[in-house]
């Protein structure tokens, strides 16, 4: 179990793959209807091309990572939560309370010295089966 005591606990989200399957489905679901919609043909073909452009760009950023995201995140009970960006570090953060925790997915709201808000979320297959346990517990012990 995580205690209060001077371990850290680090977090480096990895692209989630039951993410990237939601959002095929979404994706493939959304196709489906625009097609069996009663819509003429060539605006079913436009929504359809539509589809599959935001499908190809869904995929494309699932996949980068880009200079904004959050790449890993530090909890330790003295020092709190730390984030580290793409060359950016923000030592002290606050966990908001809007911060949620399920079984399947966290849904982290952060808000640094300056009071910009960020937001991260890291499904369950995204951490490995420990961290993301501990990462559970560290939410409990911090809230």
């Amino acid at each position: 179990m995580f205690q209060k005591s001077s371990q850290s606990l680090l977090v480096e989200p990895k692209p989630s793959v039951s993410l990237l399957i939601l959002l095929l489905t979404l994706h493939v679901l959304a196709a489906l209807a625009v097609i069996a919609s009663g819509i003429p043909l060539w605006l079913i073909c436009m929504l359809v091309i539509a589809v599959l452009v935001s499908l190809f760009c869904t995929i494309k950023k699932h996949k980068r990572l880009s200079a904004k995201q959050i790449k890993k995140v530090i909890y330790s009970h003295e020092k709190g939560w730390k984030l580290f960006f793409e060359g950016r570090v923000l030592d002290k953060v606050e966990l908001l309370p809007s911060t949620v925790s399920t079984r399947f997915c966290f849904f982290m709201h952060f808000k640094d010295d300056e009071g910009k808000h960020h937001n991260l979320m890291i499904p369950r297959d995204a951490l490995s089966f420990d961290v993301y346990r501990k990462l559970r517990v560290a939410l409990k012990i911090s809230a």
